[in-house]
């Protein structure tokens, strides 16, 4: 199971979340996904409702 961080509300409405990248798979996750120190996630504020399942 992976922890989950938190959704915010951004100043224009839409909803964010940012992840750090632990240092010692950095390397890996850059490889793979194009960044090495943070995730980010956006979704619209036309979006009514998020949720975790």
């Amino acid at each position: 199971m992976v922890a989950m961080t938190s959704l915010t509300r951004a100043k224009n409405g839409d909803w964010f979340s940012r992840k750090a990248i632990p240092a010692d798979v950095r390397d890996a996750y850059a490889k793979a996904h194009g960044v090495a120190r943070e995730e980010r996630f956006r979704l619209p504020s036309t979006v009514s409702q998020a949720k975790a399942d």
